[in-house]
């Protein structure tokens, strides 16, 4: 998020004349606004995308990607009519706070919501992608234990977004959940799909530096330790494409041909192997007619087609 406005001077004219005339108010306004469109136009891609998308690729982008990314939208706009109010001494500072404070409750909550995304839906996904090649059943462990990281991440997102806003800025708690182990047991195995391996790898990483700036941020805040305006600005603009990148590459995932070939080795795993002879006719010296039956079809397991 944007560094916040300190809101000083409200109750002075209600006309915008001069209220961006610095460079500081400029910077922050062109940030939010920026943001605001870019989350814009993921949940406009985001139709596209689902309908590019096979049967597994819509399960990453269903109802917990697209509420995220909604609340996501709403939080950006909430921030962006907020600091424009009380840029132009519209409302006061209270209507001020509240309205940062439900931009916070959907900031959290998106957080949450991308990072059940993350860690259970798409680590299930390719836990059972790495275990279809060797006709692996997934463990339940692996299922239960991601499901209980985003459990307890729960409240533990919500109390730090209670504590963000009563210091008026915003953090957010979420963690890659294995994302490295997946990128390295993907690579190791060199199963289908370089293209998928590089978007896994730039959502995991994203999600990292993501939160270090999260964690640097919220150190100062805590420290006390005050930035110069240019480096906190920077920060933000960085923390914002990081965001940004981690639901593009979520998206990127979803759309990738990849999980077209996995639907396909699961379809041939479980049905029937054709055991249809068919019947050739050859004429011996003599004249007579032997039937000659070709070998039944030999299952193989699917070849993994390197695609990008």
């Amino acid at each position: 998020m944007a560094p916040r406005r300190s809101g000083h001077g409200y109750g002075h004219s209600a006309v915008c004349d001069g209220a961006f005339a610095s460079i500081e108010t400029q910077v922050s306004l062109a940030y939010i606004i920026l943001f605001t469109l870019v989350f814009f136009f993921i949940f406009a891609a985001l139709f596209f995308v689902r309908k590019r998308s096979g049967r597994t690729g819509k399960a990453l982008v269903s109802t917990s990607y697209i509420s995220a990314v909604v609340m996501m939208l709403i939080s950006n706009i909430l921030e962006t009519v907020s600091f424009i109010l009380i840029s132009c001494n519209t409302t006061n500072y209270f209507n001020y706070l509240n309205m940062v404070i439900a931009s916070n409750v959907f900031y959290a909550l998106a957080t949450w919501c991308l990072l059940f995304v993350t860690v259970y839906i798409l680590n299930a996904l390719l836990t059972r992608y790495l275990h279809l090649g060797r006709g692996q059943q997934t463990s339940p462990v692996v299922k239960v234990i991601p499901l209980a990281v985003v459990t307890v991440m729960l409240p533990l997102i919500c109390a730090g977004m209670r504590l963000w806003t009563y210091i008026t800025i915003t953090s957010d708690a979420e963690r890659s959940g294995g994302g490295d182990m997946i990128v390295m047991k993907m690579r190791a195995r060199r199963v289908a799909g370089g293209g998928l391996i590089v978007w896994v790898a730039v959502l995991f990483f994203s999600m990292l530096l993501w939160n270090i700036l999260s964690l640097i941020r919220a150190a100062e805040i805590l420290s006390g330790i005050t930035w110069n305006w240019g480096a906190e600005m920077a920060q933000a603009y960085l923390q914002g494409a990081f965001q940004a990148l981690a639901f593009v590459a979520l998206m990127g995932i979803a759309k990738h041909p990849s999980w077209e070939s996995m639907e396909d080795a699961v379809q041939q795993e479980y049905s029937p192997v054709g055991q249809q002879q068919a019947t050739t006719t050859t004429t011996t010296y003599e004249g007579a007619q032997l039937d000659h039956f070709q070998s039944p079809a030999v299952y193989e397991a699917p070849v993994y087609v390197h695609a990008k």
